[in-house]
């Protein structure tokens, strides 16, 4: 039962609204989307801009278990090297 759902953010301002991120995420059918997982999203387009970022969870079709949520959503300036997603790092 369920589909999965979807995760979407969102940058809004004076230009309008952007989407930079809309993931499909469905544990039942997908085992690699039966963990957490590190998304990084590069914000470099919106430099210089006030925008207001907005974080979604939706249902995609079926809403029947689709529980979803972000956890610890964090805007970092990185004046390295990234580390790879997923990879343990010192903010």
């Amino acid at each position: 039962m369920g589909d999965g759902a979807r995760f979407v953010l969102e940058a809004q301002g004076p230009a309008g609204r952007r989407t930079l991120l809309d993931r499909h995420v469905n544990p039942r059918a997908r085992q690699e989307d039966r963990a957490w997982a590190d998304v990084w999203v590069d914000l470099g387009a919106l430099a210089g801009q006030e925008v207001r970022l907005v974080l979604r969870t939706e249902a995609v079709a079926d809403p029947s278990f689709d529980w979803a949520g972000w956890a610890n959503p964090q805007v970092v300036r990185w004046t390295g090297a990234r580390p790879h997603p997923g990879e343990r790092h010192q903010w």
